[in-house]
């Protein structure tokens, strides 16, 4: 079973990508030939460690309607 879809994975001017990475980022992320995280991917994901708090409390993905 595929894991579901990041809520982070949005389309944008340059195409499908992880909103909390810069396209740069983005780019060199995919340039390994692997599948991104946010896609179902086996590696966590890099850039959602930008959210949590330093004390370790995470952060919640805000809901999609």
């Amino acid at each position: 079973m595929e894991r579901a879809r990041c809520p982070f994975y949005h389309l944008t001017a340059q195409g499908m990508r992880c909103v909390l990475a810069s396209p740069e980022e983005w780019k060199a992320l995919l340039s390994n030939g692997r599948r991104p995280p946010c896609v179902g991917g086996r590696d966590p994901c890099p850039f959602r460690s930008r959210l949590e708090p330093k004390g370790g409390n995470k952060v919640r993905a805000p809901v999609q309607h």
